[in-house]
């Protein structure tokens, strides 16, 4: 069969092009984040047809996507000759265009404009693409995604002579059109699958961003990607540089070139949902301008904190903070979760019996996870105190010591972090 059938090999085991996919994943974010209004309207779009979700037609066209490249590489196994290897490479340049690309240039095209996703997403793939290579904040994004390509299969205006495609009009070869050998068709379409991984890698880690799940975040089969090399993508869509990462049985370790957040726990919360369920233990070694930092922790806070809403969002996030080191030192002190538990033990006993009862044995649980004894039989008392005063069995008065406990350390003169005030 040639040069040609041999290296046709379409698994996306390794990137192909680390720098240029790294580049456009990173770019990509970039635009999907810039405007959250917008990036909120996309993935909240209700004008799509038969109750569908942006959700729902983001994992079809993965699923197209991969569909697409699995049936290629069936057709590619038992090719005869070099002719079925070039239709089988077309065929799947004009599905990975009109299957994932169509909706990935939409989304592009949706936060970075006015109108909504569906709207533009029923217009041809072609105007898209036309239309999106016309604005320069995202030309950059769309390597590999050919136009001619989609054309010629999509109204079978070419001829395959050996191993070359030649593009026609109408049965007719254009003039000052040069043939496209296989192994160069083949080099596009291998640089749209890995723009298609980088699009929807940047899409999905965007809407995981505002707590929208396009994709199970441990399943990792949509980006054909190690567990390694998805850890430094979500590194590097941050900003990180020069990442290294190594999975040591149930701890993580990474290194990288950057600037850490004010938040510095940003990127833990970003990066841990996307961990192997094994991970336990990650530590983040930092290069930045001021030296080496170093961010380590269990990874198990972080997996509550995500899978939660609301207050109990909130408590885990303390949580993660007190248990997370920067340093060597916790991000929160244990004066400063004493102080912040201590205002909302007094803030939910006020609810009274038994609206109160969950949230204080919340409460309690996080100072036992904590290791901090004395938080925790406080919170114990309190919820006694709370249950036994509704049913008459105390007095206001015989739990204003622990009351007076609570008060004081919701008083203390501790500086709380600007973001739990």
């Amino acid at each position: 069969m040639g040069l040609l059938l041999r290296m046709m090999t379409l698994h996306a085991e390794v990137v192909l092009d680390d720098r240029r996919f790294r580049r456009i994943a990173h770019d990509a974010y970039a635009v999907f984040t810039r405007r959250p209004d917008r990036l909120q309207r996309l993935v909240h779009d209700h004008t799509l047809v038969d109750d569908h979700t942006l959700v729902d037609d983001i994992q079809d066209a993965a699923q197209r996507g991969y569909d697409a490249a699995v049936t290629a590489q069936a057709v590619l196994a038992t090719a005869r000759d070099d002719r079925q290897a070039v239709r089988a490479v077309l065929t799947l340049a004009h599905e990975l265009l009109e299957g994932p690309g169509k909706r990935y240039v939409a989304a592009l095209l949706t936060v970075n404009g006015q109108r909504s996703y569906q709207d533009v997403r029923r217009r041809n793939a072609g105007v898209l693409l036309r239309q999106a290579s016309q604005q320069p904040s995202l030309v950059a994004l769309l390597d590999g995604l050919d136009i001619a390509l989609r054309d010629a299969k999509a109204h079978e205006n070419y001829l395959v002579e050996g191993d070359e495609l030649i593009l026609t009009d109408h049965g007719v070869r254009r003039p000052n059109t040069q043939p496209i050998s296989g192994l160069v068709l083949l080099d596009r379409v291998l640089t749209a699958v890995e723009t298609l991984q980088a699009l929807f890698f940047a899409l999905a880690a965007a809407a995981a961003g505002i707590g929208i799940t396009l994709v199970d975040a441990l399943d990792h089969s949509h980006f054909d990607m190690a567990d390694e090399d998805t850890i430094a993508m979500l590194l590097g869509l941050q900003s990180w540089t020069e990442v290294t990462v190594e999975l040591h049985d149930h701890i993580v370790r990474a290194a990288a070139t950057a600037e850490l957040p004010t938040q510095p726990l940003q990127p833990v919360a970003v990066l841990v949902p996307h961990l192997p369920e094994r991970i336990t233990q990650l530590e983040l070694t930092v290069r930045t301008s001021r030296g080496q930092r170093l961010l380590a922790g269990p990874t198990e806070p972080w997996r509550r904190y995500d899978a939660s809403a609301d207050w109990e969002k909130q408590l885990h996030f303390v949580e993660s903070c007190r248990r997370w080191h920067l340093d060597g030192k916790p991000i929160f002190d244990q004066g400063q979760t004493r102080r912040w538990a201590a205002y909302h033990a007094l803030e939910q006993a006020a609810a009274g019996y038994p609206a109160c009862i969950r949230p204080l044995r919340q409460l309690r649980n996080f100072a036992q996870r904590l290791k901090d004894e004395e938080l925790a039989s406080d919170m114990s008392e309190l919820i006694a105190y709370a249950r036994n005063r509704s049913t008459g069995l105390t007095n206001e008065d015989a739990g204003s010591d622990i009351v007076n406990r609570f008060t004081r350390r919701a008083q203390a003169d501790v500086p709380l972090p600007e973001v739990l005030r």
